[in-house]
C-alpha cells in the first residue's frame, strides 16, 4: 500500500472514531435531559446508565461494522482479485490508445468497451458479449481462464499487478495480459499485449517484456521493452533474422544470389531501436553471419571487409556492420531505457488462476 493511500485510510479511521464518540455524548446528554425533565417514563419504564452504555456499545459496533465494509470495498489489488475492486481503463485510453498509430488486437478489443471501470466479473461478462460477434471474433467459449501475478515494474519496490485472460482476442485460445498500477486511488490499466500461436510474449517480475514471432518459415523476430516504475511503456529494440538471403527485402530490387556458390548459409539481421511508425519504417542497422547447416556459426576471416560474403552483401546497396557492433547497439539501447542486468534476468511471471 503506498503512503498516500495509507494516510487516507488513517484519516478515515480517525473520522469514524470522532463520529462514534460524538454519538455517544449526544445519546448520554439526551437521556440525561429526558430523565431530569420527566421523572418517569410512559408505562413506568426508566432509562438506566446500563441501557445507555448498551446503546452506545451497539452504535459503536455498528460504526465499526461500517468501517470494515468501507475497507473491504477499497480499490486494492486484493479486492480486485476477489471480484469487488475495480480496474480503470482511463489511463490506457487517454495516454496509449489515443496515441496509437497502428492499433493492435488489444486496442481493437478495448475500443468496444462501453465503460472505463469494471470489476473483473463485469469485465469478463462484457468481453464475452463482445466475443459473440462472429464478424469480429471466433471461438465458442469466450473467456476460459483468468489469472493474476504480482510484479515490480522498474525494480523500485512498489507492487504492480498483471492479469492474464485466455480468450479469442486473436484466435480461439489466444491470451490477453494487462498490467495494472495504482494511480491516485484507482487501479489503472497501463499496458496490455496479446499472444497467440505465431507470437509469444512474456513479462518478468521487473516489467521487462520479451516477445518473439514468425513472419514465415525463414523470417523470425524478437524484441524487448520495459514498463518503468511510473507505469510507462518504453520500447527497447526489435530484431529480425532472415535465413533465406533471396527473401531479404530492402525496398529495392537486387539480383538473385546463387546460394550454391559459397559455403554455409548467410543469415541477415536487422535492428531497430525506434518503434515502427510511418517515419521510422526501416531498421537502422544491419549485419550478417554465416552458419554451417543453419546451426553453427562459421569463423570467416575478414568477413565484413574482404570476403566473398562481403562482396555478395554489397549487392544489396546498404551498409552492414560487424555482429559485435550490432550486438553492442542492442546493449547500448537497453542501458538507455534503464533495463539493468537485474531487471533483464528477472523471473518470468507465473499466474495463479482466479475463480469467481
Amino acid at each position: 500500500m503506498n503512503k498516500r493511500r495509507k494516510r487516507r485510510r488513517q484519516k478515515r479511521i480517525i473520522s469514524i472514531i470522532t463520529i462514534v464518540v460524538a454519538l455517544i455524548l449526544v445519546a448520554i446528554a439526551a437521556v440525561y435531559f429526558k430523565i431530569n425533565k420527566d421523572e418517569g417514563a410512559p408505562n413506568g419504564s426508566t432509562a438506566s446508565i446500563s441501557s445507555i452504555l448498551n446503546t452506545s456499545k451497539n452504535e459503536n459496533a455498528t460504526a465499526e461494522k461500517g468501517s470494515t465494509t468501507s475497507t473491504e470495498t477499497d480499490n486494492t489489488y486484493d479486492n480486485l482479485i476477489a471480484g469487488t475492486g475495480k480496474l480503470n481503463f482511463s489511463y490506457y485510453m487517454d495516454n496509449v490508445y489515443a496515441n496509437i498509430e497502428y492499433p493492435d488486437f488489444q486496442d481493437e478489443l478495448f475500443g468496444y468497451l462501453k465503460s472505463r471501470e469494471y470489476t473483473l466479473p463485469e469485465l469478463i461478462a462484457e468481453f464475452n458479449e463482445i466475443f459473440k460477434n462472429e464478424d469480429r471474433y471466433f471461438g465458442d467459449e469466450g473467456v476460459t481462464y483468468v489469472g493474476y501475478s504480482y510484479l515490480d515494474c522498474g525494480n523500485d519496490g512498489n507492487k504492480e499487478l498483471a492479469i492474464q485472460i485466455v480468450c479469442p482476442v486473436v484466435e480461439e485460445y489466444s491470451s490477453l495480459t494487462m498490467i495494472l498500477k495504482e494511480m491516485e486511488g484507482d487501479i489503472q490499466v497501463v499496458h496490455a499485449f496479446c499472444q497467440w500461436s505465431r507470437s509469444s510474449s512474456d513479462i518478468n517480475e521487473y516489467g521487462v517484456i520479451t516477445s518473439s514471432g514468425s513472419g514465415g518459415a525463414t523470417l523470425h523476430g524478437w524484441d524487448t521493452s520495459i514498463i518503468d516504475a511510473n507505469g510507462k511503456y518504453i520500447f527497447g529494440y526489435s530484431e529480425e533474422e532472415q535465413s533465406d538471403i533471396n527473401m531479404f527485402y530492402t525496398g529495392e530490387e537486387h539480383p538473385e544470389v546463387d546460394t550454391d556458390s559459397y559455403e554455409g548459409d548467410i543469415f541477415i539481421y536487422s535492428l531497430r531501436t525506434k518503434e515502427y511508425s510511418e517515419e521510422n519504417a526501416w531498421p537502422e542497422y544491419y549485419s550478417y553471419a554465416v552458419y554451417e547447416d543453419y546451426q553453427d556459426e562459421m569463423n570467416i576471416p575478414n568477413l565484413y571487409t574482404d570476403s566473398q560474403y562481403q562482396k555478395i552483401m554489397d549487392t544489396f546497396g546498404i551498409d552492414f556492420i560487424p555482429m559485435d557492433e550490432f550486438n553492442q547497439k542492442i546493449e547500448d539501447r537497453l542501458n538507455e531505457i534503464g533495463a539493468t542486468k537485474d531487471m533483464l534476468n528477472g523471473k518470468t511471471l507465473e499466474f495463479t488462476e482466479i475463480k469467481f
